[in-house]
Formats: C-alpha cells, structure tokens, sequence
C-alpha cells in the first residue's frame, strides 16, 4: 500500500508540473508600447517600408497603451512607433497624430490641394511640398497647387 501511495504521489507530482498545450497560451500581448520618434525617422520608416527595432531597444518608452482599445487620441501631436505581439510575432506600426488634414484635388491641370485643421477651418500659412517642390498658395480657391504640370508622372 505504501508503494502504491509513492506512485501515485510521483504520477501526480509530475502530471502537475507539465507543460501547457501550445493552442492555449496567448498569442497576443496584453499592452502595446509607444516610443516618440523624429518626422525625418518617420519619412525615412515610411521609404523604407519597415521599421528597424533596434533603434527602440535602449529608448525610453513614451507611454503603454491597453493593446485591446488603442486610442490615438490619448497621444498628444507627433511621430510614434508602436510595438506589440500578435501570433507570436512582433508587430511595428507607424502612427502620426496631427491637427491638419490634406485633401488632394486634380482638376486635370495641376494637383491643388486643401489644408484644414481639425475644426474644418482653411490654414492658409502651411508650407506644403509636391514632388519636392514647394506649393504655391492661391486665396481664390483656398488651396495650394503644384508649380509643375502632369505631377503624377513625377510624384
């Protein structure tokens, strides 16, 4: 009796302590880090189509968002990074939080484009580039357009 006890304590000590099935641990992580980067880091992310972690290893982190209800609104106005998990697999976004809204118009000629702000409201003083090449603002229609025809072709 006392050996059939020993087993089964063994049997039991052991079973106890293995390992979880791989179908039931989380694949997703619980929070999602933000680090604040540069707009030339942005555009240069942007290009490149990908953005390298290394650079965010020894980086402070910006702020930890729940990863089931990113809010962008509780970033205040700039470039982030955002890094989580997702299938056992690190996921990097690009995030820009800004007041102005673009609104590209072709009117076949030349490319205009609309500035606003959040309230709906015309800015007239943005610096706004197309293909490189600075904007020109016309009051008239209250937008700014491409100095070079056919910008398609060149954008």
């Amino acid at each position: 009796m006392k050996y059939f006890l020993t087993i089964f304590l063994l049997v039991l000590l052991f079973s106890s302590q293995a390992q979880q099935p791989m179908d039931k641990l989380q694949k997703r992580s619980q929070s999602v880090f933000v680090y604040k980067t540069s707009a030339a880091n942005a555009e240069k992310f942007i290009k490149w189509d990908s953005i390298p972690l290394q650079q965010f290893e020894a980086a402070p982190i910006f702020k930890v968002l729940s990863a089931d209800s990113i809010d962008a609104d509780q970033l205040p106005v700039g470039h982030y990074v955002l890094v989580r998990i997702v299938d056992n697999e690190v996921v990097t976004s690009l995030e820009n939080i800004s007041k102005l809204v673009a609104y590209p118009a072709n009117n076949t000629h030349h490319l205009q484009i609309e500035v606003r702000n959040n309230d709906g409201d015309f800015v007239n003083d943005a610096e706004v580039f197309i293909a490189g090449k600075k904007a020109t603002y016309h009051p008239a229609s209250l937008s700014y357009m491409a100095r070079q025809k056919m910008v398609g072709k060149h954008l």
